[in-house]
C-alpha cells in the first residue's frame, strides 16, 4: 500500500529542507533546499565538523585578508554540504546566498557566481545548483540577472505577496517559495484570521496567477508547520519539507489530494504591471509582506552571522 508521502510525489515533487544528507537517505527525494538556519545546524553537528575544517582550511589558502578569509570560508560551507546532498540527491541543491545581500543587486550577482564557480571547480555543473535569494525589489534584479545573462536557476525565498510573485514572475526566475505556516501564523498573531488557512490561500493564489499567465516560474511551497497544511497545498509545483514532516508522510497515513485550481485561466486575477515604485508602493501597502520580509531576513541574517562567528573563531585558532 503506498504511503502518504508516495502519494504526494505522485501530484507534487518532494523537496528535502535539509542540509542533513545522511537524514534524507531513506526518502527518495530529487533535490534539496537549504538556508542559513539549516546550515548552522547541520554544521553544529558534530558528525559534520569535518566540513568546517575543510572550509576553514580552503577560505586560508584563497583569502588575501580576513575578510576574504571568512567570506571564502562560508561560501566553501555551503559548497562542501551541497556537494554531499548532490551524492544523495543527484538532481538539485539550493544554497542561500549571505542574507545581507538582500539590498545589493551587484554583490548578490558577484556572490552567486563566485558560488557557482566554486561548484563547477568541483565538478558540479552549474544545473545542479540554484541560488536562493530573497524576494526584495533588488533580489529579484540580481536573479532577473543571473537567470537571464548567466543561465544560472534562482529560487525566490522570503516570499508573501502576489506583487513579489508578479515581479519575480516577470524577471524569469525558475522557483519561488511562500513561507505557508508562517504567513498563517502572522495573521494569528494579529488577531486577523479569516477562517481560512491565509498562508495555503496566498499560495494557492499564486499558483494560479502563475498558470494564469503561463510563466515559467514554479512554485515551491516552504516553511510548514504541519501535516495539514503540506496536505491542504498537494498538487502545487513543489513542496519542500524539512525531515520531520518527510517521516511523517513515510509513515502516517495523512490524506492527499491534488487541492490546486483546475482551471486557471478562469480566474478573475488581472496581471501585475510593476515597475520599482509600484512594486515598493504596493509592498509599503502589504503589512504582512513587509514586517515577515523584515523578520524572515533578520532571521536569516543572525543565524548566518552565528556561523560566520564560529568560523572566526577557527580561523583565529588555527593560526
Amino acid at each position: 500500500m503506498a504511503t502518504s508521502l508516495e502519494a504526494l510525489k505522485e501530484i507534487t515533487q518532494v523537496i528535502a529542507d535539509t542540509a542533513d544528507f545522511v537524514a534524507i537517505k531513506p526518502y527518495s527525494v530529487q533535490e534539496a533546499t537549504t538556508n542559513p538556519i539549516i546550515i548552522l545546524q547541520s554544521a553544529s553537528l558534530p558528525q559534520y565538523k569535518n566540513i568546517l575544517h575543510k572550509a576553514v582550511q580552503y577560505g586560508q589558502n584563497t583569502g588575501r585578508n580576513n575578510k576574504e578569509v571568512i567570506e571564502n570560508t562560508m561560501d566553501m560551507i555551503n559548497v562542501l554540504f551541497g556537494e554531499e546532498i548532490l551524492k544523495v540527491v543527484k538532481y538539485r541543491v539550493h544554497i542561500q546566498l549571505d542574507p545581507r545581500l538582500a539590498f545589493n543587486i551587484s554583490l548578490s550577482v558577484e556572490r552567486a557566481l563566485k558560488i557557482v564557480k566554486m561548484f563547477s571547480e568541483r565538478g558540479i555543473d552549474k544545473n545542479h545548483v540554484v541560488i536562493k535569494l530573497p524576494s526584495t525589489w533588488e533580489g529579484i534584479q540580481a536573479a532577473n540577472i543571473l537567470e537571464k545573462n548567466h543561465h544560472v536557476n534562482c529560487n525566490m525565498t522570503t516570499m508573501f505577496s502576489l506583487t513579489q510573485t508578479a515581479a519575480c514572475a516577470e524577471a524569469g526566475v525558475s522557483y519561488l517559495a511562500p513561507f505557508v505556516g508562517r504567513i498563517s501564523l502572522w495573521y494569528k498573531e494579529k488577531s486577523r484570521e479569516t477562517g481560512r488557512h491565509e498562508g495555503v490561500e496566498i499560495l494557492k493564489t499564486i499558483q494560479t496567477y502563475l498558470r494564469k499567465f503561463d510563466y515559467r516560474t514554479k512554485v515551491m511551497g516552504a516553511y510548514f508547520i504541519n501535516a495539514e497544511e503540506v496536505g491542504a497545498v498537494a498538487g502545487c509545483d513543489l513542496a519542500t519539507l524539512p525531515v520531520a514532516l518527510l517521516e511523517d508522510f513515510a509513515k502516517n497515513n495523512h490524506p492527499v489530494t491534488d487541492e490546486m485550481a483546475k482551471d486557471p485561466k478562469s480566474s478573475n486575477l488581472e496581471k501585475l504591471v510593476l515597475d520599482e515604485a509600484r512594486f515598493r508602493w504596493l509592498m509599503n501597502e502589504d503589512e504582512m509582506a513587509t514586517e515577515l520580509l523584515a523578520e524572515i531576513l533578520g532571521v536569516f541574517s543572525s543565524h548566518y552571522i552565528e556561523l560566520e562567528n564560529i568560523v572566526k573563531e577557527m580561523v583565529k585558532l588555527s593560526k
